[in-house]
């Protein structure tokens, strides 16, 4: 008797979380941008550009092309600044369209054309790609594609935002070295904001 009874127990506690996943389901599908008073994200930065192959112990290649022992620099060592003439000026404009916003605060968007990557003389285009902004943990992330002629590459920008939004407004962002980049090209070290609205 005391075994069914457990057993009856377990089955009921074992469908509370199915029945608040499907609340909580429903209710998050429900947030539209429009609803949720969200239409679209920009984000603009400056800072700079390094070629990849000029900041020592940091590369570009996988795991298996890499020989070692290898030294990565941490944070903004000495290592991490190579000289003024080994830097481009970069700056990046973009913006984007909210696609979801969800209870948990994590914002993800979709980049719209128009945006554009300067590095240099040379302009990228964002033709495409898509983010997250986590007012958790106030992480900020992009992976787009760009172009700039016949070429194509992935650009990647991984940084910090200084405090979360509850309503619209603007917060400052960092994207640090050597996680953003214009892959197989530069690594990105760029500062500005974001902007909701």
């Amino acid at each position: 008797m005391a075994i069914s009874k457990l057993l009856q127990a377990i089955l009921v506690l074992s469908l509370i979380p199915v029945g608040a996943y499907a609340v909580t389901t429903a209710s998050q599908s429900s947030h539209t941008p429009a609803s949720m008073g969200l239409a679209s994200l920009s984000i603009a930065a400056d800072g700079n550009a390094t070629a990849i192959g000029n900041v020592d112990g940091v590369d570009d290649a996988g795991p298996a092309e890499l020989s070692l022992p290898v030294s990565i620099p941490i944070g903004n060592s000495p290592e991490m600044r190579p000289p003024d003439d080994e830097m481009s000026a970069a700056s990046v404009s973009i913006s984007a369209t909210v696609i979801q916003k969800n209870s948990s605060a994590v914002i993800a968007y979709r980049v719209e054309t128009g945006s554009s990557l300067t590095i240099g003389e040379t302009t990228y285009d964002i033709v495409n790609g898509t983010g997250i902004f986590n007012q958790h943990s106030l992480v900020v992330v992009l992976h787009a594609t760009v172009q700039s002629g016949d070429w194509t590459g992935t650009l990647i920008l991984h940084g910090h935002a200084k405090q979360a939004l509850s309503a619209p407004g603007t917060v400052s962002v960092d994207f640090d070295t050597p996680q953003s980049k214009l892959a197989a090209k530069f690594f990105l070290e760029l500062k500005g904001t974001l902007t909701l609205s």
